[in-house]
């Protein structure tokens, strides 16, 4: 394996293993609605909006709806108020009359500046409350990826590992934009759109906690974090696929991408569930529970939660 990686090719490499995929076209297109979805219980949303788990938008990137999950004491998430996805650059003019009827007030932005400068978005399915912030992903993080990079022989495992403390540090990093989301949900009822670049680190941790706080069970949790991975393999576009406005850097990334085997280039592109697991215990070791993080960490006391729950279950 070619080991010259300059710096330049790390700081690209760490910001998708991390941030999220390069290429716009990673996880468009139609065939996102092959996705087996859950049964769609009738939810409080109106009748006009189908209850369906990946929404079917030509630019979306994986674009999902967070209802029709079943609490431990039986009540489920409604649908139609809580959404998670990746960049939204590439909606189409067709894919925002598909979200207009949807209502979504708030888009929570969870990218760097660089990110957002990169792939800006263009909201045009109403007027929204657009919650950004103005930092860079993490140096150390990016120290320890070109280590492993440079190692004459890296194996997926390696990168397995190394996610698994990137998660602990986004923990860290993302925590006062997880507090400000949640105070969002407290503040208002209005459907409620949050993501970052690929939609399954960042983005992932969010759907997560939303889940815990509403009592959704942790197994069901890790099946929508790994809902990703389906995402990505019914895809009709290949995480190798070279966009046609591909910047030099871009064009030195996929290089070094084709020279690695398969299964090392999809941990880049995919999740594990040992990643949520390194955050949850992160927040365990802070605070003693995931719920304690909440409660602690993201400033949500017990009448806010019940709040919550009222607001987003049914």
């Amino acid at each position: 394996m070619n080991k010259r990686i300059t710096n330049t090719l790390v700081a690209a490499l760490a910001a998708l293993a991390l941030g999220g995929c390069a290429s716009s076209d990673v996880m468009r297109g139609n065939a996102l609605s092959q996705v087996k979805t859950l049964p769609a219980e009738q939810a409080a949303v109106p009748a006009a909006i189908e209850h369906t788990r990946v929404l079917p938008l030509e630019g979306g990137r994986n674009f999902r709806d967070l209802g029709g999950y079943k609490t431990a004491d039986g009540k489920t998430v409604k649908w139609g108020k809580l959404y998670r996805s990746g960049v939204l650059t590439n909606l189409t003019e067709g894919d925002y009359e598909f979200l207009s009827n949807r209502d979504i007030a708030t888009v929570v932005d969870f990218r760097s500046s660089e990110e957002r400068s990169s792939e800006p978005t263009h909201w045009q399915a109403g007027e929204i409350d657009h919650m950004t912030w103005d930092y860079q992903m993490m140096a150390d993080w990016e120290a320890e990826f070109g280590k492993v990079l440079r190692k004459p022989d890296f194996t997926r495992q390696d990168l397995v590992a190394l996610m698994d403390k990137g998660y602990v540090g986004l923990v860290r990093q993302q925590t006062p934009h997880y507090k400000a989301m949640f105070q969002k949900l407290i503040e208002s009822d209005d459907a409620l759109l949050f993501h970052c670049s690929a939609g399954k680190d960042r983005t992932g941790i969010g759907a997560a906690l939303i889940l815990t706080a509403l009592g959704v069970d942790r197994a069901t949790i890790e099946q929508d974090y790994l809902l990703t991975n389906e995402v990505i393999k019914n895809s009709k576009h290949d995480i190798m696929q070279l966009p046609e406005d591909a910047s030099g850097k871009q064009r030195q990334m996929y290089a070094f991408f084709a020279q690695l085997p398969p299964e090392v280039r999809n941990v880049l592109a995919g999740v594990e569930v040992s990643w949520l697991e390194s955050a949850f215990a992160e927040m365990e070791r802070q605070h003693g529970s995931v719920e304690g993080y909440i409660q602690h960490a993201l400033d949500v006391d017990a009448q806010e939660l019940a709040l919550l729950k009222a607001r987003y279950l049914q």
